[in-house]
Order: structure tokens, then sequence, then C-alpha cells
């Protein structure tokens, strides 16, 4: 699983859990969402980290050939995590029996599967599509020309300071 399908798929669980209370209040499971305060802060994280990490693969001309979840296994999932969820509440939270807005979650993850499978679908679909970014030519450091300090005055170069060592030229080999 991608960060990206990670992010997508929390998203959508906080908003199942979320329209079902909003739609069926449960007086018993107040107690057990003291937690929730902090979700948004973390999934705003996520989703800006999954954001980013898809802007990047678009500047890097990443190409990857692979396929979202179908609706219904992000509707399974969404399930599964709802029901562990509730679970977790209920038994942190001294229990409680559950009420009628536990059925209500079975369309509500139908619906946000859907919406996750298209989205991440469609994400790909970006990815795979999106032009290739043309790659710009490397530039090397080329060396500056150093200059050289100027002599000081009365001081010659070796070659001209030793030439009067010299006293007669190399003899010739190879000649006749």
């Amino acid at each position: 699983m991608t960060l990206r399908a990670a992010a997508v798929l929390a998203l959508a669980a906080f908003v199942v859990h979320e329209t079902r209370y909003l739609l069926v209040p449960d007086v018993h499971a107040d107690a057990g969402h003291g937690y929730l305060a902090a979700v948004p802060a973390l999934l705003g994280l996520a989703i800006a980290l999954a954001a980013g990490r898809t802007l990047v693969a678009l500047g890097r001309g990443e190409r990857r050939a692979g396929r979202g979840p179908s609706w219904a296994q992000a509707a399974g999932a969404l399930l599964a995590v709802h029901a562990g969820q509730e679970l977790a509440e209920r038994v942190l939270a001294g229990g409680g029996p559950l009420d009628a807005g536990a059925l209500l979650v079975v369309p509500l993850c139908a619906a946000a599967g859907a919406l996750v499978a298209l989205a991440l679908r469609r994400a790909e679909r970006l990815l795979r599509d999106a032009p290739v970014p043309a790659r710009a030519p490397r530039l090397r450091p080329v060396a500056a020309p150093v200059p050289l300090p100027p002599a000081a005055p009365g001081l010659r170069p070796p070659a001209v300071r030793l030439r009067h060592l010299a006293g007669r030229a190399p003899p010739a080999f190879g000649r006749p």
C-alpha cells in the first residue's frame, strides 16, 4: 500500500466515523471519542505528505503501472477499520450496547470506498499520463583560472637563472 492510499483511506475512515455519529448520535460513545481531537491534524499531515510525494513523482517523471483498489476492496478496508475502531472504543471506554447507527456504517463505507477507489485511480492515471519532464543538461563546474602573483623584482624564472651552468649542449644521440 502506498502512502497515498493509506492517507486517503485514513481520511475516508475518519469521514465515515464522523458521519455515522452525526447522523445517529450514540450517548454511550461520547466517553470513547476523546482522542479524535488530534485526528484532523494528523490526517492533514498525512494528506500533505502524500500530495508532496505525488508531486515529487510527477517532477521526476516516475511511471508506475500500479492499480488502485476496487471500490469493494476500499469499502471492505473501511468497514474493517471502523469495526476495529468501534471495538477499541467500546472496550476502552467501558462498553455500551451497539445502537442502530452501527448498521448505517455499511452503506457509508460502500459510498466512501467508491470515492477512495476513484481518487486513487485518478492519481495513478495522473502519474501515468503526465508528460515526462525534460532533463536539464548537467553543468559541470569549471575551475576559474588562477592568476599567478607577479614575480618579485630582480627574481628571474629558474630556467633563466640556471642557464650559465649548462656549459654545453647535450650530446646528440643517433647522429652520425
